[in-house]
């Protein structure tokens, strides 16, 4: 404290301030807590664990909370399109929202949620893909799924490998929604497909 009496310019009171502040922060540098997740800041939130993806670019947002989600959304969905509070998208281009994963089972989003919006519904056949993300840790999202629902035509299919690799949720096909992905499949998602 005894640099603090020697002071060039400003008051004691005002450099102590400065000084302080810079103390506070070299010792509390070590409790911040690092988020796994894509770091995606520009909307102010951080990289946040709500995020939406707008997958024909591959353009994505995470925010803090599902109120900024609405902005986030904003942000994703290309500009001739606008989206509305209650998530329905409005607009001179198709846009549509085939899905939400989850971080926890029964469509809980207390530890995050993911929104994928897509230029065109799926087709009503299951015998193709139309829409994939062949790395969800790319996204943040590795090893993170536990429920999902899907919309329109859409139907979603889990895979615990890198590029639709290892063990399949559900085999044999897609779902509409699922509450629980199951105990094998619970966290260990790796790459998603909807059909």
């Amino acid at each position: 404290m005894i640099a603090l009496r020697v002071v060039r310019g400003g008051t004691l009171f005002s450099r102590g301030v400065a000084v302080v502040g810079v103390v506070l922060a070299a010792l509390l540098a070590p409790f911040s807590i690092a988020h796994a997740g894509p770091r995606t800041d520009l909307l102010g939130g951080g990289p946040g664990i709500f995020c939406v993806m707008f997958l024909p670019t591959g353009v994505h947002r995470c925010v803090d909370s599902p109120a900024d989600l609405v902005r986030a959304r904003s942000a994703v969905i290309p500009s001739r399109t606008s989206v509305e509070e209650n998530g329905a998208v409005r607009g001179t281009n198709a846009v549509f929202h085939i899905a939400t994963i989850w971080d926890n089972a029964g469509y809980d989003s207390k530890r995050g949620s993911y929104e994928f919006y897509a230029g065109a519904d799926c087709t009503p056949s299951k015998g193709d893909i139309n829409w994939q993300n062949q790395n969800l840790g790319s996204i943040g999202w590795s090893n993170r799924v536990s429920s999902f629902q899907s919309y329109g035509n859409c139907q979603t299919q889990v895979f615990a490998g890198l590029t639709f690799t290892g063990l399949i949720f559900p085999v044999g096909g897609f779902l509409t929604a699922s509450i629980n992905v199951g105990p094998t499949m619970n966290d260990n998602a790796e790459s998603i497909r909807w059909s």
